[in-house]
């Protein structure tokens, strides 16, 4: 059967989840953070967004080494 686009590597699709879903979980982890600080921290607002975005970007970080470690091939 002729086609006219290539078939889609699966592995680009498989890492690309697992950046999506580690993307979403940093968010969380962030938002929860934040919550957290502004709460039991008694953090202002702006301190509180501040510690839920350094909890995110942590997160994150810490993910993608995670991820290449674990994808490696």
């Amino acid at each position: 059967m002729h086609r006219t686009q290539q078939a889609i590597d699966r592995g680009l699709v498989h890492r690309a989840m697992h950046l999506t879903l580690l993307a979403l979980g940093a968010v969380i982890a962030g938002l929860v953070t934040g919550i957290f600080a502004a709460r039991a921290g008694d953090f202002t607002f702006y301190g509180a967004t501040g510690a839920g975005a350094a909890a995110a970007v942590v997160v994150f970080t810490l993910g993608i080494k995670a991820l290449e470690y674990l994808l490696r091939e």
